[in-house]
């Protein structure tokens, strides 16, 4: 590429019908500041455009980067509810598991009142008969032991007035 000093420098040869010099220096001198102005400008461009490629290569890597980190988040996101996916399942298995234990424990506590209970019945009409078998032989005892005692000619038996009264009490 010519440069301006390039221009400044060259030298023409002479001829015997050549050009007037001063005219042709002066043209040249016009030339080379013109075209060093533009050298100048050209060399500018060049700079800034090789400071705006620097600013692009520079965005293209910080979006590289974001690109990346939203990646990331987004993958992170993802296991982040994934895992409490899974937590809450093993949570939900685990209640039911303790529902379950509960259950079974409630319904062997259950069992085990019904079976007292069912004794305690049992208990109950042994009891119930124990005290019939002794009213029983006490009313027995009495009654051979009260006629014996006791002589006179109206008086009643105490079976017969225990009937009697029963007779009454359920005619009233």
């Amino acid at each position: 590429m010519l440069t301006p000093l390039d221009i400044e420098t060259t030298v023409f040869r002479r001829s015997m019908r050549g050009y007037d010099r001063v005219e042709v220096q002066e043209f040249v001198t016009r030339v080379a500041a013109d075209y060093e102005f533009l050298y100048k400008e050209n060399m500018d461009l060049k700079e800034q455009l090789q400071a705006m490629d620097e600013k692009i290569a520079q965005y293209i890597r910080l979006e590289d980067s974001m690109r990346n980190a939203l990646m990331l988040a987004q993958q992170t996101a993802e296991e982040v509810k994934a895992s409490a996916q899974k937590q809450s399942e093993l949570m939900v298995r685990e209640g039911e598991a303790k529902v379950e234990q509960i259950r079974a424990r409630m319904r062997d506590e259950i069992n085990t009142e019904l079976r007292r209970l069912s004794e305690l019945r049992q208990r109950g009409e042994q009891a119930r008969a124990q005290l019939r078998a002794v009213l029983t032989s006490h009313l027995e005892l009495l009654e051979r032991q009260l006629p014996s005692a006791v002589s006179g000619p109206g008086e009643q038996e105490p079976a017969q007035v225990a009937g009697t009264a029963a007779t009454a009490g359920s005619g009233s």
